[in-house]
């Protein structure tokens, strides 16, 4: 005879599909989680830029991107776990940034290990290209072909390497909450959040640019409004994980 009461069934995983205009609730859900409590979240950004760009500062680009692409889902754990204080209590807590060392620690260093794979590839031959330039042939006796083919090649890279990263990006955001809060395996949720990046493909892909944009126009302000963006992003993925995965 089982014991009673019954433990619940372990989350499947199971998502749905949202409307196409979803993105922009998202964002504005993500804007409201920022405005209510806007000194707090600023002092989180603030620390999780510092803590992301500091392998970069201590141990140069060949060891620090590394490194920092490896803990990216550890701190962006942390933000998704600012976002569930902040729905219940209106603020987030600058302990909730070390939320995924407490909590699902495994499959987030996991996924860190994942994120790594996938993205350095594509960090390293964006590097590789902006260093190697147009390279020799200029000076042949028909400069114009080879210059042509480079940039031809440039521009077809320019354009698949964002829009490939942009997917990856994407399907990491949605695997987070997975891991964080429903202790799912690393690959389970990436599985699971590729089925419902496929399902919804048109709201993440709308949601991917507007943040592209945004991502943009805070570079504009000498960096500053990442302080913003990174809150917004955070508030704008955590109401898309309680849309698509929470409600089923």
């Amino acid at each position: 005879m089982p014991d009673f009461p019954l433990p619940p069934p372990a989350f499947s995983g199971r998502s749905q599909r949202v409307v196409p205009g979803a993105p922009f609730d998202w964002l504005r859900q993500g804007w409201t989680t920022f405005a209510v409590a806007p000194g707090p979240w600023l002092g989180l950004a603030l620390l999780f830029l510092l803590l992301e760009l500091l392998p970069l500062l201590v141990f140069g680009f060949a060891w620090g991107l590394p490194l920092s692409l490896a803990v990216f889902p550890l701190l962006a754990a942390g933000l998704l776990a600012g976002c569930r204080r902040a729905s219940e209590t209106g603020r987030p807590a600058f302990a909730d940034l070390g939320a995924g060392l407490r909590a699902g620690r495994q499959g987030l260093l996991q996924l860190g290990g994942l994120h790594l794979a996938l993205q350095l590839p594509l960090h390293l031959l964006v590097f590789f290209l902006l260093r190697r330039g147009p390279g020799p042939g200029l000076g042949e006796a028909d400069p114009l072909t080879p210059l042509l083919g480079w940039s031809v090649a440039l521009g077809l890279a320019y354009s698949l390497l964002p829009l490939i990263s942009l997917v990856l990006t994407s399907l990491f955001s949605l695997a987070l909450p997975l891991v964080l809060f429903h202790r799912m395996a690393s690959l389970q949720a990436l599985a699971a959040a590729g089925v419902a990046g496929l399902k919804n493909w048109l709201p993440c892909l709308v949601l991917g640019l507007l943040l592209s944009i945004m991502a943009f126009l805070a570079t504009l302000f000498l960096g500053l409004g990442f302080l913003v963006l990174i809150p917004v992003w955070a508030g704008a993925m955590y109401a898309a994980y309680r849309d698509i995965f929470v409600s089923t």
